[in-house]
C-alpha cells in the first residue's frame, strides 16, 4: 500500500512542476516613466502619451513578447503601437533606446568627451 504523502510535500511538487518568469512591466514602466519625464522637460506632447500608457499598462503580468498579443495590448485605450515597439524593444534588450538617447549624459561619459576633445575646437562644452 502507498502512503499519502503530507500536504506540504505535495505544494512543494506542485510548485517544482512550474517555470518562474519574469514580468517585465514594472521595469518597463519605471523606464516609461523616465522617459515621459525627460519628454516633459522639453516640453514635449509625447509625455501625455506615455503616462496614459502607463495607466493603461499597470497591473498587466507580461512575461515575453508573445504576451502582448496574447493578452490584446494593443486594445487597451492609451497604449499605442509606438509604445509595443518599444516594450518588445525592452524586453528583448532590457533598454529602451529612446531614452538611452535622451537620457543625460553621466560624469563618465562628460570625462571621457572632456579628455578626447575633437581636433579643431577650442572650448569644451560643459554639460
Amino acid at each position: 500500500m502507498t502512503e499519502a504523502l503530507p500536504p506540504h510535500v505535495t505544494e512543494i511538487m506542485a510548485l517544482e512542476e512550474f517555470e518562474i518568469r519574469h514580468d517585465y512591466i514594472p521595469d518597463f514602466l519605471k523606464s516609461l516613466g523616465k522617459l515621459a519625464d525627460l519628454y516633459e522637460k522639453e516640453d514635449d506632447f509625447r509625455a501625455t502619451s506615455l503616462r496614459r500608457a502607463i495607466i493603461a499598462l499597470e497591473g498587466q503580468i507580461i512575461t515575453a513578447v508573445e504576451d502582448i498579443k496574447l493578452f490584446n495590448l494593443g486594445d487597451l485605450r492609451g497604449v499605442g503601437n509606438a509604445t509595443l515597439e518599444m516594450f518588445k524593444e525592452f524586453i528583448e534588450t532590457g533598454e529602451i533606446q529612446k531614452l538611452e538617447k535622451l537620457r543625460p549624459a553621466t560624469s563618465d561619459q562628460r570625462i571621457m568627451f572632456r579628455n578626447n576633445i575633437p581636433s579643431g575646437m577650442t572650448r569644451v562644452p560643459i554639460f
